[in-house]
């Protein structure tokens, strides 16, 4: 998962640091909370499918999780 600072959302950091954790760490995989859609459609727009959806957090929380993987 990706956090950045609410006040730095929109100003590009997250693709660079997106680009730079598939290039140079081989990351392939995210998970995103489903009740944030605006994450999702970041992920998406990177190239990210979802590919397994777990209604339950690690917790055990009733808190959807969705898995995406790099296509």
């Amino acid at each position: 998962m990706l956090f950045v600072e609410v006040n730095s959302r929109g100003t590009g950091y997250e693709k660079k640091l997106i680009e730079y954790v598939i290039n140079n760490l081989n990351v392939k995989y995210v998970d995103v909370n489903e009740q944030n859609p605006k994450t999702l459609e970041f992920y998406e727009h990177q190239g990210f499918k979802i590919f397994k959806i777990d209604e339950y957090d690690e917790q055990g929380n009733h808190i959807p999780i969705l898995h995406l993987e790099l296509k």
